[in-house]
């Protein structure tokens, strides 16, 4: 009797153990079938998605198949800011961990908050000082999540044809390459924080990516990890158009890349203004209350209005660094403008109301031509006294730029030449050099708010005053030096063209 007890316990252990191993070998089995019916096998992870890996539907677990991974979509347009604000802190490189998408690591350049901190004192400052990187996105209480899509093997979230080109704005982009053919469309944009591309072809969707730089090492870098940009601002200036107490709401006409004109202003008149009225509307704008200057074409024949001033633009698409041309074609390097008075004192408050931006714009070419060939003059017999205010200010600032997280071994030795001297170039493209200027003009400012950067008074005091070479060096007042700043940052900006949401989808896909 004890011999059969003992042989039918073990068969009930056996028979438990069996059944354990199929339900283990199910379970697996399982698993593995999980894994070759899910389309995002090879996307999920934070190798691929980043700090956005975890977001899944509830009760993900109970499911055969697997759910579709989640991901934010991107909006923003001029009146509705990105991703629903107005103000967005940039950074040069990606600061919180990404995956391979490339969306991971927009949001991770644009975010939602200042992430500079007050930097160490120069005898603690070490080199691989820890940077404190984010455990999750702070753009997730923000934004709601959709199911990602999936093409060519890629998680691809949405993006908006505005809220594509508000990050091109907000990262001071211009075009570097375009190919548009039979096979479909490819572009690329060169920018501060990065290289964006678009892809395009035939019958299929159009795809972004976004290319971070690799140029700086973190542990190395002299500027503050963030800086902000606004959204609205930055999109009126590649539309061509300033608001501001002074001028109103007011646009820029096409620029002509030859011959004669005459400027002329025409309340309401943006409305004739085509291609750029197309994208202020889609950027939420209204088109009908904007005044417009028009430049007319006039014939050499005809008497130029009374007092106007002469202003020469050069034609971009002439290399003017190559042989003298022949006296036939030397007219078509550059245009000229007859400036009448009332259009002469809208191009001085323009001036004084162009928006403050710690980083060179994305711009209209008509606008910035037009603004940049007006101020010259006064620019020219400026330069010397505003270095040497930037340089001066650089000592007495020191500890302010130092807290806004400057290097200090860069504030004290380096900033005062790299500022003044970029002060006496005319243009460039270093949106380094503009950051350094700005910070500095920004420390000796004394005002409350940013609207009062908006709108100085300089401009509009030097109407029609001719300089016989430079102003004597001396300390200048900060209302000069921030509207002086405020034409230096429209010279080292670059040009995009306003047309180019001709060539994108309504929606296109994020790689």
């Amino acid at each position: 009797m004890p011999n059969l007890a003992v042989a039918s316990l073990t068969a009930e252990w056996v028979a438990v153990l069996i059944t354990a191993a199929g339900l283990g070998s199910l379970v697996t089995q399982i698993g593995a079938y999980r894994s070759l019916l899910d389309p995002f096998h090879d996307n999920r992870g934070p190798g691929s998605l980043g700090l956005w890996a975890e977001d899944e539907d509830l009760f993900a677990h109970l499911y055969l198949k697997r759910p579709t991974p989640r991901g934010p979509r991107i909006e923003g347009k001029c009146t509705e800011g990105l991703c629903g604000l107005n103000v967005i802190h940039v950074s040069r490189k990606p600061i919180g961990m990404v995956g391979r998408a490339s969306w991971t690591k927009i949001l991770e350049v644009f975010h939602p908050d200042s992430l500079n901190m007050p930097s160490l004192l120069e005898g603690k400052f070490k080199g691989n000082d820890p940077i404190v990187i984010p455990m999750e996105s702070p753009w997730k209480a923000r934004l709601q999540t959709r199911r990602l899509r999936k093409n060519r093997d890629r998680a691809c979230t949405t993006i908006t044809r505005t809220a594509f080109i508000t990050c091109l704005v907000l990262s001071n982009a211009y075009q570097i390459y375009k190919y548009s053919g039979a096979a479909g469309l490819r572009v690329a944009y060169s920018g501060y924080t990065g290289i964006w591309e678009l892809q395009w072809p035939l019958g299929a969707s159009a795809e972004v990516e976004f290319f971070p730089l690799d140029s700086h090492d973190p542990a190395q870098e002299m500027h503050p990890r963030t800086f902000e940009r606004r959204v609205d601002k930055c999109n009126l200036m590649l539309m061509g158009v300033i608001i501001g107490p002074a001028v109103g709401k007011l646009g820029f006409a096409e620029p002509k890349d030859s011959g004669c004109s005459v400027l002329e202003y025409h309340k309401n008149g943006f409305i004739a203004h085509g291609k750029t009225t197309h994208l202020y509307n889609m950027m939420g704008g209204n088109y009908y209350d904007v005044d417009y200057l028009l430049r007319r074409s006039y014939h050499s024949g005809n008497k130029p209005p009374e007092n106007a001033l002469k202003l020469s633009i050069p034609n971009p698409e002439f290399d003017l660094n190559r042989k003298p041309l022949p006296p036939r074609d030397q007219e078509q390097q550059s245009s000229f403008v007859f400036v009448p008075d009332l259009e002469q004192n809208l191009l001085a408050a323009a001036l004084d109301c162009l928006p403050w931006s710690p980083l060179g714009w994305s711009v209209h070419r008509g606008m910035q031509s037009l603004l940049v060939a007006y101020g010259e003059p006064t620019m020219k017999a400026y330069r010397p006294a505003l270095a040497y205010t930037l340089r001066e200010g650089i000592r007495s600032q020191r500890d302010q730029l130092e807290f806004q997280g400057w290097r200090p071994n860069f504030v004290r030795n380096y900033m005062a030449d790299a500022a003044a001297a970029s002060v006496m170039m005319d243009g460039g493209d270093s949106g380094d050099s503009v950051r350094i200027v700005t910070a500095v003009a920004l420390s000796l400012w004394s005002g409350r708010d940013e609207e009062e950067l908006d709108d100085t008074k300089f401009w509009r005091s030097q109407v029609g005053r001719k300089f016989d070479g430079e102003i004597p060096v001396q300390i200048l007042e900060t209302d000069v030096v921030i509207a002086l700043t405020k034409l230096f940052v429209l010279e080292w900006s670059n040009e995009l063209d306003h047309k180019l949401y001709e060539d994108l989808p309504l929606e296109m896909l994020v790689a």
